[in-house]
C-alpha cells in the first residue's frame, strides 16, 4: 500500500528506495529497543502517538 502510493507520485526506483528506507528505520528500531517487532493498524498507531505526544506535553 505505501509502496503503491509512492509510486503514484515518484519514479519506481525511487519508491522503492522509499521502502527499504522505512523498513530499515523499523529493523534498527527494533535492535536498539530489544523488543519485538509490533504491527499496528494505522489507527492503532495514530492513537499510541496522540497519547505519547499528549504525555510530552504535559511533562513540559
Amino acid at each position: 500500500d505505501y509502496y503503491h502510493k509512492k509510486c503514484e507520485t515518484k519514479k519506481k526506483k525511487v519508491a522503492l528506495v522509499a521502502v527499504m528506507h522505512k523498513l530499515l528505520h523499523y529493523i534498527f528500531a527494533v535492535l536498539r529497543d530489544e523488543k519485538p517487532f509490533e504491527i499496528r493498524s494505522p489507527q492503532d498507531h495514530q492513537s499510541w502517538r496522540k497519547t505519547k505526544n499528549s504525555n510530552k506535553i504535559k511533562a513540559a
